[in-house]
């Protein structure tokens, strides 16, 4: 049975399409479900009454609303689908009746202005992404029967400042409060057996995590900017921290270094052996040093791009294959020929830092220069600090210290460039 009036096309109880204007609405008695994309665009609404009888609010049913300011769900509504509210920018408040069950996949994606939300106590399925980009949204209390915090749930929810985990949860998706940088501090429950990757990435406001007896996951909060520690429980039987460094129960793994703890130089502790994936990630750590007795420093212990990743001073030639930017604390022959560049590059950090463990290899490094002056020069026109030790020891090509003064005078670097011709002299 199809009925049409002005403003609503309905079919057997379902608003199929929305023939009105917009301003503030109300869907006539006898509808129980809202179709979807029914209000789609619709940009001149301002404000909707759902009627008690209302079961399901469809797929996108007012995607892009956006002057979209309230909306009234009634408590007969169960479920609230896929993009239901989707780009609903306007919309400030929504309260999600005791009657809704399952609120789907990205429903208030977009709505910028949204900043008071209350879910219902017996809700049970909270999708992914329901409020990804959901700036203002300040704070919300996640209800019992959630066991899962899903993907990107709560994504740039920027202003977001604290939020409850309750002891039910059980998994914390991967990204699930990507971007949060107004959350100050969060607390992760034992019953937390899993976080995803991202999951807290570039909080740059989390100034305190507390985590749980049977913690994992830290990779998740890398580019925390400000995450200066991690606290573990003392009665944790997994692990335990040390000056905020996460580490294996018996000291013998290195597991987490915190995010937002800078320092020249990290000194891996004595009683470590192995050092595990991305326990670095993201460190603002300048340079890792691993002392002789570590039998194993994961390829991914180091994270992040070539620029950012720290130095990493090692004994042990099987490291070379580690990612980072190596500091061989060991004779350059035994570098490998691909990783050669990365270990001239990480010698000269070493030099520029006065490194002292560096100090019995630096003749070898500077005797591999001496062999193949030429190759060396080419790489100096991209490091300064390779440049300036050539000429130091008297290595580089009288015809690449003519070429380099003349192209350092044309571009105005004329301290320089006399540098270079008064090698020449």
């Amino acid at each position: 049975m199809t009925a049409c009036n002005e403003d609503f096309l309905i079919e057997n109880g379902k608003l199929v399409k929305y023939l009105g204007r917009g301003g503030d609405v109300t869907i006539p008695d006898g509808v129980t479900s809202i179709g979807e994309f029914a209000f789609h665009n619709c940009r001149e609404l301002t404000s909707i009454v759902i009627p008690d009888g209302v079961s399901d609010i469809g797929f996108g049913a007012f995607h892009s609303c956006r002057g979209l300011v309230s909306a009234a769900i009634p408590d007969s509504t169960a479920v609230i689908r896929e993009r239901a509210f989707y780009d609903c920018e306007g919309l400030k408040a929504i309260t999600v009746p005791e009657g809704v069950r399952e609120i789907c996949w990205r429903a208030f994606y977009g709505c910028r202005r949204l900043k008071e939300v209350t879910l219902p106590a017996g809700l049970t399925d909270l999708g992914e992404e329901v409020f990804y980009f959901c700036y203002d949204l300040q704070s919300i209390t996640i209800p019992p029967g959630i066991t899962s915090i899903r993907s990107r749930t709560f994504a740039h929810c920027m202003g977001l400042k604290s939020i409850a985990i309750p002891e039910n949860i059980s998994e914390i998706g991967s990204g699930a409060f990507y971007g949060c940088t107004g959350l100050k501090s969060i607390t992760i429950p034992d019953s937390v057996r899993k976080i995803g990757a991202d999951a807290f990435y570039g909080c740059t406001g989390l100034e305190s995590a507390v985590l749980p007896d049977d913690a994992r996951g830290f990779e998740a909060f890398a580019g925390c900017s400000r995450l200066k520690e991690f606290i573990i429980p003392q009665a944790s039987r997994t692990c335990k921290t040390v000056d905020g460094v996460v580490l294996s129960k018996d000291g013998r793994r290195l597991i987490a270094y915190p995010p937002g703890r800078c320092c020249e130089r990290y000194d891996i502790p004595e009683t470590v052996r192995k050092v595990g994936d991305k326990a670095f990630a993201g460190a603002p750590v300048k340079l890792i040093f691993v002392h002789k007795e570590v039998e194993r420093f994961s390829t991914t212990a180091v994270w992040g791009t070539e620029k950012d990743v720290p130095y990493v001073a090692y004994y042990n030639a099987a490291f070379t294959e580690v990612i980072g930017k190596p500091v061989y604390l060991g004779p350059f022959s035994e570098v490998l020929s691909r990783k050669r560049r990365a270990a001239m590059f990480g010698f000269l950090h070493a030099l520029s830092i006065g490194l002292p463990e560096m100090a019995p290899w630096e003749e070898s490094y500077v005797n591999s220069i001496r062999q193949n002056p030429t190759a060396f020069a080419k790489i100096a026109w991209q490091n300064e600090a390779l440049l300036r030790l050539m000429m130091e020891r008297r290595l580089l090509p009288a015809d690449a210290a003519e070429n380099m003064a003349r192209v350092y005078s044309e571009k105005g670097r004329s301290g320089l460039a006399s540098e270079l011709l008064s090698y020449l002299k």
